[in-house]
């Protein structure tokens, strides 16, 4: 027997999942989709996955609190309680709590977002949607077994992986620098830290001819697999799990047509997708982006690993050739001149 628990929203919300490997571009399509009025797109609640962490204990997501609420598994199985009478034999119990597990997590999801809707006095959008990079083989099991009764749409978002590699090695070094150790950790030696420096003064060309753009020799590999299992397991189970409600979109159209990809996310979202909406969701994100922009790295470029991977590098990265051609990408492509040009060029 399937327990319930209320929905919060009208039944006709669309409920979505903007997901995809960190730093493929996530973040900013959020804050697109956030300035349409009839969406709500605003954080990360990770309600369901399976999070990497440099930690030795990992922080909980959702779906681990639920299962591990024993209290409330015990307080709803009390024998004095006659309202479980039907559910106490043993093997009906245990599918009886695994339902539980489900409609907290679900309940829950939507209860945060009701009371973000509340506290900031918007209107209850037409569509609503979390961001959360997945680090999970099975995101797309996970979204259909919580989540199935919204029929939510999945939007995934793949970006070259030689530019995810850059990004997420920018990121990495910018919190080192910081003196932060999240997604990464301490510099190893003085010459790492010496590195990172250069990094920071030098971003266009932080490495002299025949270094190493990712001087971490495990982070590379990391970045890669991450890039493969979650972009492989989306690409396969999206459609089989969510059929037209699945949405791929590569973060190289959304650069150089932004307001044709949004154009088709809106229809699928359900909202208003008129020109005049998307060109004004386009001008709002030139100006966010703009306003945010800095001196120290630049945001967004598509094509940037010509100027930082090394041939050692890319050489790794072709290993992903035949998931990178389905998805639009040409990984044989080691055009690395302009790299060695400005790398010879650079100063200590």
């Amino acid at each position: 027997m399937q327990l319930k628990v209320p929905f919060l929203f009208p039944k006709d919300t669309v409920f979505f999942f903007l997901v995809g490997c960190m730093k493929s571009g996530t973040t900013w399509l959020m804050d697109v989709l956030d300035s349409h009025p009839d969406v709500c797109c605003q954080g990360e609640l990770h309600p369901i996955e399976s999070l990497d962490s440099p930690l030795t204990s990992p922080p909980p997501t959702l779906e681990s609190v639920a299962a591990h609420a024993e209290a409330l598994h015990r307080w709803w199985a009390m024998p004095n309680s006659a309202w479980n009478e039907p559910f106490r034999s043993s093997g009906v119990l245990a599918q009886a709590h695994r339902d539980l597990d489900v409609d907290l997590v679900r309940f829950f999801s939507e209860w945060t977002m009701m009371r973000f809707v509340m506290a900031t006095g918007r209107d209850v959008p037409k569509a609503i949607g979390d961001k959360s990079p997945s680090h999970t083989r099975f995101l797309p099991q996970k979204i259909r077994r919580f989540f199935g009764p919204y029929e939510p749409v999945v939007l995934h978002l793949v970006r070259d992986p030689r530019d995810v590699l850059v990004s997420r090695w920018f990121h990495v070094r910018k919190l080192q620098w910081a003196g932060s150790r999240d997604f990464g950790h301490g510099f190893r030696s003085a010459a790492d830290r010496a590195a990172c420096e250069r990094l920071m003064k030098f971003p266009d060309r932080p490495t002299r001819k025949g270094e190493r753009f990712v001087t971490n020799p495990n982070f590379l590999e990391d970045v890669l697999r991450e890039w493969s299992d979650v972009n492989e397991t989306l690409a396969a189970s999206g459609p089989q799990f969510f059929g037209s409600n699945y949405v791929r979109v590569r973060y190289e159209d959304l650069r150089s047509d932004l307001e044709g990809s949004l154009a088709v996310i809106l229809r699928t979202l359900g909202v208003d997708a008129s020109p005049e909406r998307v060109r004004t969701m386009r001008e709002s994100s030139d100006a966010a982006r703009k306003a945010r922009k800095t001196a120290t790295f630049r945001k967004g470029v598509v094509g940037g690993w010509r100027r930082h991977l090394s041939p050692e590098e890319l050489a790794a990265i072709r290993v992903l050739a035949p998931l990178g051609a389905a998805l639009g990408y040409d990984l044989i492509d080691t055009n690395f001149s302009d790299r060695e040009t400005r790398a010879g060029a650079t100063t200590s």
